[in-house]
């Protein structure tokens, strides 16, 4: 087995619930698995006779036994980011960063302003002033 020990892991129990969390130790003689930095996710869609919800909570460590994990995944660095194609990169915002929107999405612009094609109209005819007449150019 490659040592997979630091992977991102996602694991579902038997009881369906997700956790992800980073690997710390695969314990073959006692047949446990060790998480750190663990997210609980509850068991969302998944149909499960008792269903629990996702905490926001990060838990330091836990401990799984390896008879009640249902499955165990390594996730790929691409997989844990956003999952589009239109995304290069990203980076993770400092735990103590807090982002937020001025406004909802949606409410920045009136729904009678013309929307544009692009976002790069104003600059495909060479018009530096952003189609606005009058406005100095720099």
């Amino acid at each position: 087995m490659a040592n997979v020990a630091g992977s991102k892991i996602r694991l579902i129990s038997k009881a369906l619930i997700r956790y992800e969390g980073t690997l710390a130790k695969i314990d073959e003689k006692e047949n446990t698995v060790m998480l750190e930095g663990v997210k609980v996710y509850g068991t969302e869609d998944r149909n499960a006779p008792n269903p629990i919800p996702p905490t926001d909570q990060v838990y330091s460590q836990v401990v799984f036994k390896g008879a009640d994990i249902k499955e165990l995944l390594i996730i790929n660095e691409s997989e844990s980011m956003l999952n589009d194609p239109a995304v290069l990169s990203a980076k993770e915002a400092d735990k103590k960063t807090v982002v937020r929107s001025p406004e909802p999405i949606g409410r920045a612009m009136p729904s009678s302003a013309p929307m544009k094609r692009s976002m790069f109209d104003d600059f495909s005819s060479g018009d530096r002033n952003g189609g606005k007449k009058g406005v100095p150019t720099a």
